[in-house]
């Protein structure tokens, strides 16, 4: 039943995991391949020190869009293939287990129980 349960409430949103690593996919290549042509145009530029002379490092706003563009492309590369992340399963699976506890111990003594998550934790 908990199983089931499980499956019914994130099953759904499954139907979104080919669109997101499509999307996934094709926003790296892009963002990929913008930020090549970014880092080589910085490199010539003050790395090579290809720059105008009457042009300072300090206060460019070069450098604020170079941190602007590694950001974006740092959340770009993080998009992961389903729409839910570790801490909603795990209070999915609370939400689902904590009902379920009485039963339990109509089946197992609660020392027996505490006895079996001990074993399982240490």
């Amino acid at each position: 039943m908990a199983i089931f349960l499980f499956v019914l409430a994130l099953g759904p949103l499954f139907v979104f995991t080919s669109k997101l690593l499509d999307r996934s996919r094709t926003a790296s290549y892009s963002y990929g391949s913008l930020a090549s042509d970014y880092v080589n145009t910085f490199e010539k530029k003050w790395i090579l020190g290809q720059h105008p002379d009457d042009e300072p490092l300090i206060g460019t706003a070069d450098i604020q869009s170079l941190a602007d563009l590694s950001n974006s492309f740092s959340i770009v590369q993080h998009i992961v293939p389903v729409p839910f992340g570790k801490e909603s399963v795990f209070y999915l699976v609370s939400l689902i287990v904590l009902p379920l506890l009485p039963l339990l111990l109509t089946m197992f003594s609660a020392r027996e129980l505490l006895e079996g998550l001990m074993k399982v934790l240490f």
